[in-house]
């Protein structure tokens, strides 16, 4: 057996309010072929985990509030500097909203996405 240490590493976070309004799956293929494009990455080192939270509040605890949280855990190399990182979020963040569409009625929702820009003496 090889045991490869190796990114990147997706997290997406949402309220299970959202469940029935989109696939983070389906936004989750886009989002590899993205960062593969975008750094350099190799597909087959893409690795992704989707969370769904049923216990979670926001602000007053209402009903109609959701939210999406993607976390892109990226080690640090060439053709990953500041320009392409922040690139690459704010098209993740675009995608995120394009596959939201369908919850835009549902009330208010909150989308982020936060790139944790590894370096590799830090990485084990």
């Amino acid at each position: 057996m090889t045991i490869l240490i190796v990114m990147p590493v997706f997290t997406v976070e949402y309220t299970s309010n959202l469940k029935d309004t989109w696939s983070p799956q389906d936004f989750l293929a886009e989002a590899h072929t993205v960062v593969v494009d975008m750094t350099g990455a190799k597909l087959e080192f893409c690795k992704s985990k989707v969370l769904c939270y049923d216990d979670y509040r926001i602000a007053e605890g209402a009903e109609e509030r959701s939210y999406v949280l993607l976390t892109l855990e990226l080690l640090a190399g060439p053709g990953r500097e500041d320009p392409v990182k922040e690139a690459l979020g704010k098209r993740l963040a675009d995608m995120l909203r394009d596959h939201l569409k369908s919850a835009k009625d549902f009330g208010q929702l909150q989308v982020r996405c936060h790139i944790k820009d590894l370096g590799k003496h830090y990485y084990f």
